[in-house]
């Protein structure tokens, strides 16, 4: 049995680089050449995509305001999947909390939701790295290594 993708390796592989930088072109056009050609991208990837600074940047801003959608879609989600049924009757308890019923099917949903999330996640981490923006996820890094080293030294 394949395992349920949960959206966190979508873009593994795949670079992101800036094409208004003679080196990034350098680089998105070896990594064309090398998925092409079977050899693999420069640093180990298959792919990637190249755009200009301001191409990127509005790409970084749309995955970033489809991201705060999904969120607030994983909030309304959140209430299907808790539903109580309106009545107390075995057809309201059935609806609501039986096989196929509102519970389930929002589940379903908060799953598909999170998978989107995942990946709209992994896209901003990508751009913002390309753009050279530090990211949240590098903030903790760079906290925890601080945290470790104080206990090291």
């Amino acid at each position: 049995m394949k395992p349920i993708d949960d959206g966190t390796s979508f873009l593994d592989g795949i670079g992101f680089f800036v094409s208004d930088s003679a080196q990034s072109i350098g680089k998105a056009a070896g990594s064309v050449a090398g998925a092409a050609g079977g050899g693999g991208a420069p640093g180990g990837g298959d792919g990637g995509f190249a755009m200009s600074r301001d191409e990127m940047t509005a790409m970084l801003t749309k995955a970033k305001t489809t991201r705060d959608l999904i969120q607030r879609q994983q909030q309304d989600a959140w209430a299907i999947a808790q539903s109580q049924p309106p009545g107390n009757d075995q057809a309201s308890t059935q609806f609501t909390t039986g096989p196929g019923g509102a519970n389930q099917v929002g589940e379903f949903y908060l799953g598909h939701l999170q998978v989107q999330y995942n990946r709209y996640t992994q896209l901003i981490e990508k751009l913002s790295s390309a753009l050279g923006i530090v990211t949240e996820s590098d903030h903790q890094a760079a906290n925890d290594a601080q945290k470790a080293g104080g206990k090291y030294s």
